[in-house]
């Protein structure tokens, strides 16, 4: 898809800077332990005088798959403490929002967690369940509690 796509438009400049975008987004990701499963919505590129006139290319396209992040090219005041900037030279600078509603999905996230953990919790604390399950289960169960309990972490981290 990609291939056909860079023929029709001749674009292997676009093809570098996304994977510069790319790069730079992990990062980001990387530097504030944010999960692919949060979604960076709102991301500015700054595209330098040299590239403005070629702007046909739908980076969202290829990022939300890749990076659960969308990108506008347009120009727009961001305060410096509420965006994480980046250099891709030579294309631009990308600005990285995070979200103030991204606090709010935060919350919805982390309650779900807090209950699936609750949830797993009571299971593997009923007298019952303990008797009567297959081992493997209890196992399964146990690995879920784990893995609520460490997203829980990461949330709270962030918060």
């Amino acid at each position: 898809m990609l291939s056909n796509h860079l023929k029709k438009n001749n674009s292997i400049w676009q093809v570098n800077c996304l994977l510069l975008i790319i790069k730079a987004i992990r990062s980001y990701r990387k530097q504030n332990n944010l999960s692919l499963k949060i979604s960076l919505e709102e991301n500015y590129l700054e595209i330098t005088e040299n590239w403005k006139d070629q702007k046909n290319f739908d980076f969202n396209l290829f990022l939300w798959p890749l990076t659960k992040s969308k990108i506008f090219l347009e120009k727009k005041e961001i305060p410096k403490n509420s965006c994480s900037l980046f250099d891709i030279h030579p294309f631009g600078l990308l600005k990285i929002v995070q979200e103030k509603n991204n606090k709010e999905k935060l919350t919805k996230t982390l309650e779900f967690y807090q209950s699936e953990y609750e949830r797993s919790y009571n299971l593997l604390t009923n007298e019952t369940f303990i008797t009567k399950a297959p081992e493997w289960l209890r196992k399964k169960e146990e690995e879920k509690l784990n893995y609520y309990r460490q997203q829980k972490e990461k949330i709270l981290k962030i918060l």
